[in-house]
C-alpha cells in the first residue's frame, strides 16, 4: 500500500471515529466538532461514515462526489468563519445570506471558490495563492 493510500485510510477511520463520538454524544475537540456538524449535516453521505473505517483506501464517491473531501471542505469554511481568517470569507457568506441562500448552500459557494484555487495547488503543486483566494471571495455574491 502507498503512502498516500495509507493516509487516506487513517483519514478515514479517523472520520469513523468522529462519527461514532458524534452519535454518542461524546465530547468532541473544536476541529473535530465541525466535522462532526458538516457529516451530521449531509444525511446522504451518513452511510459512509457507517463504514468509512472499512473502506479502506479505494476511490469512493456517493453520486459525483467524493463525501470525505466535501466534508474536509465545509470544515475548512467554519474555520476560516470562526476564525475570521481570511475575514472575506464571513463577508461573502453575508452577501451570500443577504440574497436569501441558506448558509450550508453558501458554505458550499464559498467552498467552490477555494477549491477553483486550490486545484493548482493539487495539480501543480504550486503554493496557495490567498490573494487570488481573496478576490474570488470579494466577488461572490455580489
Amino acid at each position: 500500500m502507498s503512502q498516500f493510500d495509507q493516509f487516506r485510510q487513517a483519514n478515514r477511520e479517523n472520520f469513523h471515529r468522529i462519527w461514532e463520538a458524534a452519535k454518542e454524544g461524546r465530547a468532541l475537540a473544536a476541529e473535530e466538532k465541525r466535522f462532526a456538524d458538516a457529516m451530521q449535516a449531509h444525511p446522504e453521505y451518513h452511510n459512509a461514515w457507517e463504514f468509512s473505517d472499512v473502506v479502506e483506501a479505494a476511490n469512493y464517491e456517493v453520486e459525483g462526489v467524493n463525501p470525505f473531501l466535501h466534508i474536509a471542505a465545509h470544515a475548512m469554511i467554519e474555520a476560516q468563519l470562526e476564525t475570521n481568517d481570511p475575514p472575506e470569507a464571513a463577508q461573502a457568506l453575508q452577501r451570500l445570506r443577504g440574497s436569501g441562500i441558506d448558509r450550508h448552500q453558501a458554505i458550499h459557494h464559498i467552498a467552490a471558490e477555494m477549491f477553483e484555487v486550490m486545484f493548482p495547488v493539487l495539480k501543480e503543486g504550486k503554493v496557495f495563492n490567498i490573494q487570488r483566494y481573496r478576490k474570488r471571495l470579494r466577488r461572490l455574491g455580489r
